[in-house]
């Protein structure tokens, strides 16, 4: 079962989607600390849903697209991606985990969770298109 759910693919999708969101979220972090531009701060909010909706539509081409498979994606990626962002808290920005994990941010993953599974029946319906 793990590896019909979690291959190789699976992780180097998450790989990609994390470094590139990671990276991209401390350039807008840093450009809103010396701007406080309003539209820096909604494009910093709008890069992780538009990120996952991309590479969940890209992951979903060759894979199952069931439903098993669209919730894999949603919850495994976005649970990854809460645990490795509280992970890389002490040494990038000097706070604890615990700032990270919280309450808070886990009632946010619901929004990546629901983009994740629009972006898996974007690809059905792009696939019906064809």
């Amino acid at each position: 079962m793990f590896k019909t759910y979690f291959p190789k693919r699976y992780f180097a999708y998450f790989g990609v989607l994390f470094i590139v969101w990671y990276t991209l979220s401390l350039l807008f972090f840093g450009v809103y600390s010396a701007t406080e531009d309003v539209v820096i701060s909604l494009a910093q909010n709008m890069l992780f849903p538009t990120l996952i909706f991309i590479l969940t539509f890209f992951y979903m081409r060759s894979s199952v697209n069931d439903w098993n498979d669209r919730f894999a994606v949603a919850v495994g990626w976005s649970g990854l991606s809460l645990v490795l962002a509280g992970m890389l808290s002490k040494p990038m920005y000097g706070f604890d985990w615990s700032m990270v994990v919280n309450p808070t941010s886990v009632t946010g993953l619901w929004i990546p969770m629901v983009v994740s599974l629009f972006g898996s029946l974007a690809q059905v319906w792009y696939k019906k298109r064809k």
